[in-house]
């Protein structure tokens, strides 16, 4: 369902890049690491289609991780805004556990946590951590859905 011919993926990187292991970057993703940025992916990761990864501070995923097609994780908002000659809205840190799921078209946005075990149902935008383990979470923002689920890839 993808254009494998005229997708392109970008790979631009002036921070770090930590693999801790294999990984499957899909066509057409596109991931950018800022100076100074860490950007962290655990053991048998799994990127498929035309997602996006920007990393301005740090990002990192855990091990067994899947992330659907066309999915946005960003741990900034790319430009300031300023309120009495302040910044008020800095970047943060993503941090998705080990055996998470992320459904296409799904975004994770700065300072998102994302626990062991969790699904993210397509299509959710996750703005906030959601305390538990186990879970599938989803909507617009992203609630709990249902408990104490488990999945394979």
């Amino acid at each position: 369902i993808f254009d494998g011919v005229r997708s392109r993926s970008i790979w631009e990187c002036a921070g770090r890049v930590i693999f801790k292991g294999k990984a499957n970057i899909g066509h057409g993703t596109k991931i950018s690491v800022a100076d100074g940025a860490i950007l962290q992916i655990g053991d048998n990761f799994c990127v498929t289609a035309e997602s996006q990864i920007v990393c301005f501070k740090n990002i990192s995923f855990g091990t067994d991780v899947l992330v659907s097609w066309q999915c946005l994780i960003m741990d900034t908002d790319c430009h300031n805004i300023i309120k009495n000659n302040q910044i008020i809205n800095f970047d943060n840190d993503i941090v998705i556990g080990n055996n998470v799921w992320i459904g296409c078209r799904s975004t994770v946005l700065k300072g998102v946590h994302i626990l062991d075990g969790n699904v993210v149902a397509a299509n959710s935008n996750c703005v906030k951590t959601i305390d538990t383990l186990n879970a599938i979470i989803g909507g617009n923002p992203a609630k709990i859905l249902n408990e104490n689920i488990n999945w394979k890839n």
